[in-house]
């Protein structure tokens, strides 16, 4: 079963993952990250009665559903430059944010 539903774009760096921002968020100390609103399959043991409902009533109106998802790619496709927020200890022990940009293409929804 496959539902529509906002997915949050990550970077993965070794083991650690990493939101995605645009520059103006992540210099925002409660920036929003990036996310696309898209056609998704639910794995088998993640169903239940609410996502079934759910996946019922974007049938019914798929076509606004489905005009929302092409929205959200062409939004994607205008962003130019992403980042990552690293949080890096100074010399003094104290933690800080680190912007670092990074290509769209190792971003993955």
């Amino acid at each position: 079963m496959c539902i529509f539903r906002n997915v949050a774009a990550k970077y993965m760096e070794g083991e650690n993952e990493y939101r995605v921002y645009t520059p103006a968020e992540a210099a925002k100390i409660d920036g929003k990250p990036i996310s696309r609103f898209m056609l998704r399959e639910i794995a088998e043991d993640k169903w239940s009665v609410a996502l079934i409902l759910r996946g019922l009533k974007q049938g019914r109106n798929y076509k606004t559903y489905e005009d929302r998802s092409l929205e959200s790619d062409l939004d994607w496709e205008k962003i130019d430059k992403v980042c990552i927020i690293r949080i890096k200890k100074n010399a003094n022990g104290i933690e800080e944010r680190e912007i670092v940009e990074i290509s769209k293409d190792e971003v993955r929804f």
